[in-house]
């Protein structure tokens, strides 16, 4: 909802990086993984007007992708400092990838 200039009237939350880290369904190393989300969260501003609930939103559609995965398939997910280093919350998920296709998609992006 808007108001008569046009701004959103309606409250923003914003997300903790610690909030969005438990949402990922592969943590790995809390430090770093905070401290990638955080960058993040500040390269994303520039493109959003809230960068933290983009971003939570963007890991929950990704967790919600990964969650039917058979269980030999998840050591395909990258760690949460992976993802968000390679900026992986800007990938289209809506098709469902295999764990095999996962794989190739990390040894492309190691090129």
């Amino acid at each position: 909802m808007q108001n008569l200039f046009g701004e959103d009237v309606l409250p923003r939350h914003e997300f903790t990086a610690e909030q969005i880290y438990k949402v990922y369904p592969r943590c790995g190393d809390r430090k770093t993984a905070l401290r990638r989300i955080e960058q993040a969260i500040k390269k994303e501003s520039a493109n959003h007007k809230n960068p933290s609930r983009h971003l939570y939103e963007r890991v929950k559609v990704y967790a919600e992708f990964v969650r039917d995965w058979p269980p030999h398939e998840h050591k395909f997910i990258p760690l949460c400092s992976t993802w968000f280093n390679k900026e992986r919350y800007n990938d289209d998920y809506t098709k469902p990838l295999t764990g095999l296709e996962t794989f190739r998609r990390q040894q492309r992006d190691r090129r």
